[in-house]
Order: C-alpha cells, then structure tokens, then sequence
C-alpha cells in the first residue's frame, strides 16, 4: 500500500529540475517581454518626439510665411541670421492731386483707409525702394494722428513724399518684425532682432535671401535644424516676398 501511494505522489509533483526549467523559461519570457514593451515605448516617444519637432517647425514655417504675406515690399532683410520685416497695419489709395508728392503740404487726403486706429509710432510710407530708405523722411513720415472723417492724416511737419508709388499706394506701418535664434537652440520673435518671445525650442538654423534677375528680393529660404535625443532633423521652407 505504502508503494502505491509513492508511486501515485511522485507523478503528482514537480521534480526539482523541472522547476528550474520552468522558472528559466519564465525568465526568458518576461526578458524578452519587458524587452519588446520598452523598445515600443522607446519607439513611441521618439516618433511623438520627431513629430512635435517638425510640427513646430511648420507652425513657425507657416507662421513667418502668413506674416510676411503682409510685409511693406522692399522691408525684408537678412542680417548676421536674423530675419527682419515691418508688417503693413493698412493699405490706402491716395488722391494724386491733394497728397503731398514733390510739393510742400501740411495735410494730404487718402481715399480710404478702412479698419485703421492709430496708434503712436504709425508712419506713413510711399514708394519705398529699398529698406534703407526706412529712416528717409521723403519715403517715411511719422504720423501725429488722423481725422474723425479717417480721410486725412496729419504730420507732425511739413511733408513732402519725393516720388509718388505705383498704383498711388500709401502704407500705414509701425515697428519691424525680427525672427531670429540663440546659441541655445531657441527660436524668438521680437524687433530689431532682440527682445523676443519663444516661439520653438530645439530649433536652430539659418536664413538666406534669394533675389531675383533684377537683384531684388523674390523669396527667403529657412533652413531649420530640429534637434532631438539620438537624431537632427532637416526641415526647408520657402517663403515668397511680398512686392
């Protein structure tokens, strides 16, 4: 009796290398299980991490692309990396024989100036050439306000834009727009290349002016480095200047 119930208990249990063998599997298993759940998380957070850099990329991209849609022709410079335009607030037509071109006047009368509220430091700008002609007082002139009618500006002096624009066009403008980045991977935007906001963080790159057959600026090309942990991504954008 006492060898049948050895018998019956010896093929009930485990013998001890048996569960040596189970546990080395088990082992084995959760290696190569924990293995595949890190090198996924690890995957997953560097596409979600590729995809936030280009993403900020595009946003900025889109961003200087839209505003610079609405830059004054001919205020686009590329200077030490920083790329620097004055943003139009308005856009007018003016009455070719009461605006002052090539004669003295105190007061000119526009057309229309449709949605504009002044506010100090708005200058008025006709037929602006080339952006050294920013600080020319027969291109740019600083407004001192305008009427309750929104038809005549007033100037502080006298005034006498020296040429008249295509299309008898008057701009309304304030101070410039500058997008440019530090040595800390950070892109900004501010004026007059400093005092600026954080747009994107590990970001560099560099900004290039491409003119065209009459040596005019016809477009600016950013180049954007997007930095991330094991890898630096390339991203180019075009952006057509306004003329």
């Amino acid at each position: 009796m006492d060898f049948l119930d050895n018998k019956i208990n010896s093929k009930l249990g485990f013998t001890l290398i048996e569960l040596i063998i189970v546990i080395a599997l088990l082992s084995i298993i959760a290696l190569m299980t924990t293995h595949y759940i890190v090198s996924g998380t690890q995957i997953y957070t560097n596409t979600v991490e590729r995809d936030k850099g280009l993403s900020n990329a595009r946003f900025v991209s889109q961003r200087m692309t839209r505003e610079m849609t609405h830059a004054l022709p001919n205020s686009i410079s590329v200077i030490n990396n920083c790329l620097t335009f004055t943003p139009i607030i308005v856009k007018a037509s003016y009455d070719k024989y009461d605006f002052p071109i090539a004669k003295f006047a105190v007061k000119g009368s526009i057309s229309t100036i449709a949605d504009y509220q002044y506010h100090k430091g708005d200058k008025a700008v006709v037929d602006l050439q080339n952006i050294n002609e920013l600080n020319n007082p027969q291109k740019v002139n600083p407004i001192k306000g305008i009427n309750t009618d929104k038809n005549k500006l007033y100037f502080y002096d006298p005034v006498s834009f020296i040429s008249a624009s295509a299309g008898q066009y008057i701009y309304i403008i304030n101070k410039n727009t500058s997008y440019y980045f530090n040595e800390q991977n950070k892109l900004f935007r501010g004026s007059d290349c400093s005092n600026g906001v954080l747009m994107a963080e590990n970001l560099n790159g560099h900004f290039s002016m491409i003119n065209n057959l009459k040596d005019k600026p016809s477009s600016i090309q950013a180049r954007f480095n997007v930095f991330l942990s094991d890898q630096e991504l390339p991203f180019v954008q075009s952006m057509p200047v306004n003329e």
